[in-house]
C-alpha cells in the first residue's frame, strides 16, 4: 500500500496514452480524480521534504499506482540519460515530463567545462584554451560549489558521459582528450564559440583548422534565397570581424544559394525546411545548388562551407554527407540559436533511445507525495496531473528529479513569494547555500561583469546528488537531482551546461539503480541482473543505434 492508502497495481507500465486530456477515464481503466490544475502558484512554499498536494489530489484513494524501480521526473538531456542509465543497470523506469525544455532549444554544442577565469569579450588566445582537465581543475578551485566540483567529476568522467550519450545518439562527437583544447565553431549569429562536443555536423566545422588549410580559399557562409532569416551577409561579416580581432586573417564570404521550392519567410519555418531535407535526394539537390553558387561566384573553392543549422531533422548526418558529396567541398553546420533544429534533433534522438530501451514516457505535471509521517524523508509516489485532474500515479523506490531551472519550470517564483522547487518542495538556495529570500543582498551581483547570482539558484546536493536541507543534511532519502535544477552553476552561461546535465544524469541514474539493487530481495535482484544482461546484449548487437 502507498503512503496515502492508495491501491498499488503491480504489472506492466501504464500506457503513454493513458488519460486523454479532458477524458474521465485513463487508458489503464483507473478513475480520474478531478481537481484544480497543478499551477505553479498552487500551495505556498513549505519546509522540506515535500509540499502538500494540490487541493483534491490527496483525496484520491482509488487512484491506482503502478510500481517502478525508478521514477524520473523530467525528460531533457539529464532526465533521459538518467532513465537510460538506470534501465541499462536493470531497473524498471518511468519518465514523467510536462513538455520539451531547454535541451530542445540547445545550440547543437555540448559544453563540457568553461574557463572560470574568462570574462566577457575574452578571446581564444592559446593561454586561454586550457584542456578539459585543466578547466575542471580550475573549476574545482575557483567554483567549489559547482555541481562538477561537488561530485568530483574529472575529464575522464565527462568523457564517459559523452560516450554514454554517443552509444544512444551516434551523431554526437567524442569529447576532447589529452592536450586537445575545446573546438572553435561558428554560430548562426556570426560569432565563434568554443565547444567540447556536440553534433558531428557542427564540430567538423572547426574554424582554426579550416583557416589554416594550406590551400585555403577561406570560409563561405550559406544563405538560402527566400528565407531572409538565413541571410548570409550579416553572419559572414560578423564572423570575419570576430576572427580578425583574434589575429586570424581569413576571408569569410556570403554565398546566396537558390534551393527552396517556396519562400520560407518566418524563422519558425526552419523546422519544416529541416524536415523537408530528410526526403530522399534533397541533400544532393542542396549540394548541387551550393556547387552552382560557388561556380557563379568564381575564385578559389572555400576550405569550409558553413550551412544554416537546418540540414535535416531525423537524418542530419546522412543529409550532410549528401550535401557535401554533391557540393564537392567540406561542409558543416553553424551552431544554432532558438528556435533550434540541432536542439530538437537531440531531444528527438533521446526520445527514440528511450523508446528503444522500453522506458515508459508519460506526459503531465508531476507532484511528489510523502510517505507516512514516520517516513516523510522519502517520496512515496509521484502523481501525474493533466487538464486539471490527477490521472495516474507511480511509486518508485528511487526518484530522479531533472526538471531544469527557470525555462522548464524546475525553479519558480510566485509574485511576492520566494523561489521554490514545485514538484517535491525541495529547498532552493544560491550557489553558496544561502536563502535568497532571507538574505536579499544575495540577489545582487558582487561585480559588474560577474554572472547574476539568480542564475545559479537551485537545489544543493551532496556528492551522491541527494538534495540537502538548510543545515546541509540529506532532505529526502530516495531522491537524486540532475541537470539544471542543481544549485551552483548558471547553465546558460558557464560553459558546462549540457556536460553537467549528461554527467549528473548518468551518475543519478546509476546511483538510483544501485540503491534499488541494494534494497530488493534476492528474486528481484536476479530480475534486475537479467534486465542488465538484456540491455548489454542489445548494446553489443548495436540495436540501440
Amino acid at each position: 500500500m502507498s503512503g496515502g492508502g492508495d491501491r498499488v497495481v503491480p504489472g506492466p507500465p501504464l500506457s503513454r496514452a493513458a488519460g486523454a486530456e479532458g477524458g474521465a477515464v485513463s487508458g489503464g481503466g483507473e478513475r480520474v480524480v478531478p481537481g484544480p490544475p497543478l499551477s505553479r502558484a498552487a500551495g505556498a512554499a513549505t519546509p522540506v521534504p515535500l509540499p502538500p498536494a494540490p487541493p483534491g489530489a490527496s483525496a484520491a484513494p482509488s487512484l491506482p499506482t503502478a510500481s517502478y524501480d525508478v521514477v524520473v521526473i523530467g525528460g531533457g538531456a539529464a532526465g533521459a540519460v538518467a532513465a537510460l542509465a538506470a534501465t541499462e543497470a536493470g531497473a524498471r523506469v518511468v519518465v514523467v515530463r510536462k513538455a520539451y525544455g531547454a535541451t530542445a532549444l540547445s545550440s547543437g554544442c555540448i559544453d563540457l567545462g568553461g574557463d572560470p577565469r574568462r570574462l566577457p569579450g575574452d578571446g581564444f588566445a592559446p593561454e586561454r584554451r586550457a584542456t578539459l582537465a585543466g578547466r575542471l581543475d580550475l573549476l574545482r578551485r575557483l567554483k567549489p560549489e559547482h555541481p562538477l566540483a561537488v561530485t568530483g567529476a574529472d575529464a575522464a568522467a565527462l568523457a564517459e558521459a559523452v560516450e554514454f550519450l554517443r552509444g544512444h545518439v551516434p551523431f554526437v562527437a567524442p569529447a576532447p582528450v589529452g592536450s586537445e583544447p575545446a573546438r572553435l565553431v561558428a554560430t548562426a549569429a556570426g560569432t565563434w564559440r568554443e565547444t567540447g562536443s556536440g553534433a558531428l555536423g557542427i564540430v567538423r566545422g572547426e574554424l582554426l583548422a579550416a583557416a589554416a588549410a594550406p590551400s585555403s580559399g577561406g570560409l563561405a557562409v550559406v544563405g538560402l534565397a527566400g528565407a531572409p532569416w538565413t541571410d548570409a551577409a550579416p553572419p559572414a561579416r560578423g564572423l570575419a570581424a570576430a576572427l580578425a580581432a583574434e589575429g586570424v586573417d581569413v576571408e569569410v564570404r556570403p554565398l546566396d544559394v537558390d534551393f527552396l521550392r517556396r519562400p520560407a519567410r518566418a524563422p519558425d519555418e526552419v523546422f519544416s525546411v529541416a524536415a523537408a531535407l530528410d526526403a530522399p535526394g534533397e541533400g544532393a539537390r542542396l549540394g548541387a545548388a551550393i556547387a552552382r553558387a560557388l561556380d557563379a561566384a568564381g575564385g578559389a573553392r572555400p576550405a569550409l562551407v558553413l550551412l544554416p543549422p537546418l540540414v535535416g531533422l531525423d537524418r542530419a548526418a546522412a543529409v550532410l554527407a549528401e550535401v557535401e558529396a554533391a557540393a564537392g567541398v567540406r561542409c558543416a553546420e553553424m551552431a544554432a540559436a532558438p528556435p533550434s533544429v540541432p536542439g530538437l534533433r537531440l531531444q528527438r534522438a533521446l526520445d527514440a533511445a528511450l523508446a528503444r530501451a522500453g522506458v515508459n514516457v508519460v506526459a503531465g505535471d508531476a507532484r511528489g507525495e510523502p510517505g507516512p509521517s514516520a517516513a516523510r524523508r522519502r517520496v512515496e509516489r509521484v502523481v501525474v496531473w493533466r487538464a486539471g485532474a490527477a490521472v495516474e500515479a507511480f511509486a518508485g523506490r528511487e526518484v530522479v528529479l531533472a526538471t531544469g531551472k527557470f525555462l522548464a519550470g524546475g525553479v519558480v517564483k510566485d509574485p511576492g513569494g520566494p523561489f521554490r522547487e514545485p514538484v517535491l518542495g525541495l529547498r532552493v538556495a544560491d550557489a553558496q547555500g544561502g536563502d535568497p529570500a532571507a538574505e536579499p543582498e544575495r540577489f545582487t551581483a558582487r561585480t559588474a561583469l560577474a554572472e547574476h547570482p539568480v542564475f545559479s539558484y537551485g537545489v544543493r546536493v551532496d556528492a551522491a546528488l541527494r538534495p540537502l536541507d538548510a543545515g546541509g543534511a540529506v532532505a529526502v532519502d530516495n531522491v537524486r537531482c540532475a541537470g539544471a535544477i542543481l544549485a551552483g552553476y548558471a547553465a546558460a552561461t558557464d560553459g558546462a551546461a549540457l556536460g553537467t546535465a549528461l554527467f549528473t544524469g548518468l551518475r543519478a541514474g546509476r546511483l538510483a539503480a544501485a540503491a534499488v539493487a541494494a534494497g530488493v530481495p534476492a528474486g528481484a535482484a536476479r530480475e534486475m541482473a537479467d534486465r542488465r544482461a538484456e540491455a548489454a546484449a542489445l548494446a553489443a548487437g548495436g540495436q540501440h543505434r
